[in-house]
């Protein structure tokens, strides 16, 4: 087939083709327009009243960042104060979300990339069984249970660092402080291509001091749930965990620590 280019050139300069280029033009500009300076405030109003009224705290953010080109949201300061008082319940200090552009082909959101920099909990325990965030776990447990399908999803290049959590025992009067969570997960997807490829995590952090990590490859949604995890714990100082038993014990330990690196296997029959 012949290209005649003159034809082609006229068609390129006549000034219908001009208007459709100036229309595309501009609504590419105000797509951006739109997306860097309108729907920033606008999100964070509605993001940040919706949060406070699920959470039933009150809950503020910074800023908000919107590249509608790249379809990348960014979450700068996040803070959940608790019930009552003003102490800091749980937040963050960065958040950054990467969506991709084939969700609109996979019927389902497609995270490229989630980073979440710096989270931080502060959880109290009150009295036994209940904490501070109790009325949460309630009111989420009250709510009836959807069935169904899973809703297909896959979040990639999931990472956390620098997370702390901040255990205060009312009950037995101790403190307790896991600092330096690191989580590196390459994807978690409900999606049929992946369900069935082995994800890999990782995670470590810092109890009170002794390290901790854990490794593993699991397929979440497969109907295998087929998994394995090596849990691996240096110098875990036991008795100021003995608290914690669930249950009574008969004997009282004064010192020991805890070294261990240890495999736990997990697969489900087919039905079953």
């Amino acid at each position: 087939m012949k290209v005649d280019k003159a034809e082609i050139r006229k068609a390129l300069q006549s000034p219908k083709t001009r208007r459709y280029g100036l229309r595309v033009l501009a609504a590419v500009v105000l797509f951006g327009v739109l997306g860097f300076v309108a729907f920033p405030p606008i999100v964070k109003h509605v993001a940040t009243g919706k949060l406070s009224e699920a959470l039933h705290r009150p809950v503020a953010i910074r800023s908000i960042g919107i590249n509608p080109y790249a379809l990348s949201l960014t979450v700068e300061g996040l803070e959940v104060k608790e019930r009552e008082g003003d102490a800091t319940f749980a937040g963050f200090d960065g958040l950054y979300v990467n969506l991709q552009a084939s969700s609109l082909f996979r019927w389902g959101p497609v995270i490229k990339e989630i980073r979440l920099t710096n989270p931080k909990f502060h959880v109290v325990r009150l009295a036994e069984n209940r904490y501070n965030f109790s009325d949460l776990v309630d009111e989420f447990m009250a709510k009836p249970k959807e069935e169904g399908p899973t809703p297909a999803f896959s979040l990639n290049n999931i990472q956390v660092s620098g997370g702390t959590l901040e255990f205060d025992d009312r009950v037995v009067g101790e403190k307790h402080v896991v600092g330096d969570i690191t989580l590196a997960l390459p994807f978690v997807s409900s999606m049929a291509y992946a369900t069935d490829i082995f994800v890999e995590p990782q995670f470590s952090a810092n109890i009170d001091g002794a390290p901790i990590e854990l490794k593993g490859k699991a397929k979440p949604f497969a109907e295998s749930r087929e998994s394995e995890f090596l849990l691996a714990l240096d110098d875990v100082q036991l008795p100021k965990y003995f608290d914690y038993s669930p249950v009574k014990l008969p004997v009282k330990l004064a010192s020991g620590a805890l070294d261990t690196d240890l495999v736990v296997a997990f697969r489900q029959a087919p039905g079953e």
